[in-house]
Order: structure tokens, then sequence, then C-alpha cells
């Protein structure tokens, strides 16, 4: 089982990167679920961090659901991110009756990079037919926990989810994934990737030794 951490500043990321995580998700602001990092802190990370790292392309807090101002902003983020190596962008767009044609118009200008299709798949009413249709779009991973409650609450309907998705779309279950949760989520061999930021809200940072043994478990072979 591969473990992407989800980063919010560049200290967390180099203590993630130097505790084995298998991928980066780069961001900030942990507050409101995660915005574009800087683009000093994204080179920052990538001088430094030797795994595949990606980031997110978020310009606000709120729904995933972007206005002129808001376009204006992310394309031209977008065509920073295009001149460093990064391996991927993660974005989320909000459900409506053209959310394809929507996402559509991002597919163009995030290319060439992979798209995670980031925890926007919950508010949508059919999540397997969305990820038949993201996967036809082109998208190359989607991260979903089910709900705001999070991935063991819905672990069996993504378990199922899972079973009947496309095999070419990868499937990252987060949200809410702790190193107690390891050993149950271990049982089921659909999960390639699980997704945890192992957050102290406390010292809002990064806890390490909790990162520590959770990377710990995922690593061990099952009995």
């Amino acid at each position: 089982m591969l473990v992407e951490v989800a980063c919010f500043n560049k200290e967390d990321a180099i203590i993630a990167y130097e505790n084995g995580a298998n991928r980066i998700e780069f961001c900030s602001n942990y507050s409101v679920g995660g915005v574009s990092p800087s683009l000093d802190d994204v080179d920052f990370v990538l001088e430094r961090v030797h795994v595949p790292v990606t980031v997110m392309l978020r310009p606000k807090a709120g729904p995933f659901v972007y206005y002129e101002d808001d376009e204006t902003e992310m394309i031209k983020y977008l065509h920073a991110l295009h001149q460093m190596p990064v391996d991927g962008v993660v974005f989320g767009i909000a459900y409506t009756e053209n959310w394809i044609d929507n996402l559509k118009f991002w597919l163009q200008r995030i290319h060439p990079f992979d798209l995670t299709f980031h925890r926007a798949l919950e508010d949508y009413p059919n999540h397997l037919e969305t990820i038949n249709q993201l996967q036809a779009l082109g998208v190359r991973r989607v991260l979903t926990g089910g709900s705001s409650l999070g991935v063991m609450h819905h672990l069996s309907e993504l378990i199922h989810l899972m079973d009947h998705a496309p095999k070419e779309i990868e499937i990252i279950l987060g949200g809410g994934i702790r190193a107690n949760d390891i050993v149950t989520l271990k049982e089921y061999s659909q999960i390639q990737w699980i997704h945890t930021a192992c957050f102290d809200k406390s010292k809002n940072r990064l806890d390490q030794q909790e990162l520590q043994k959770l990377i710990r478990l995922s690593s061990v072979a099952p009995e």
C-alpha cells in the first residue's frame, strides 16, 4: 500500500519525504482543506523532494466553483507550473449540468500534467458513472473519501466503487485516515494508494510520529 501525504507547508513536505512518503500533494492552508501554495514554495520543495510531487490548483476556499477572476489567476499559475518539474495537478470542479465541458476547459490548460480529481466526486450524484466519465476524459487519478465523514465511514461503498471502476484510473482513498486504520485498510487488496495529512491541529504541523507509524504499518506485508 502506497502513501500520498498532503503537506501544507514546505517544511512538512520535506519531513514527509524523509519519512518515506511515496508521493507529496503540496498545498497550503489546512484549515480550508488546501489552496494553491506559493510558487516559491513549490520550487523549494521540488529542489529537495525526490518522489513525485503534485500541486493543488485552487485559488481560494469554498466550493469548487471558479469565476472569471479566479480563472485568470489559475491560468497564470498553471503557466508558471508548466516551467517546473511537477508530477501532476490536484484539482476539483463542482457538479453542474455542464461539468464535463468545464472540466474539458481545464484539462486542456492542465495538459500535459496528470490530473488528480480532488475531493469533488463526493458531491456528484452517481460516483461510478462519474468515474467512468472522468476516465474517458483522460483523468489519471481520483481522490475520494466518500463524503466529509471520511474513508472509514464509507469503506464498504468505496471498495464496491473500486471493484467496478475502470482499471485505467487510479482511485486514492483519503479523508481522515490515521495509523490506527491501516490494519483494516490492508485487508482489501483493491486499495493501492491512501492519502493522509497526519496533521496535528494543535501545532498546525504534520504529526511526524503519526506519519512514521502509518507508513511503517502500510509497508508491512499482509499475513
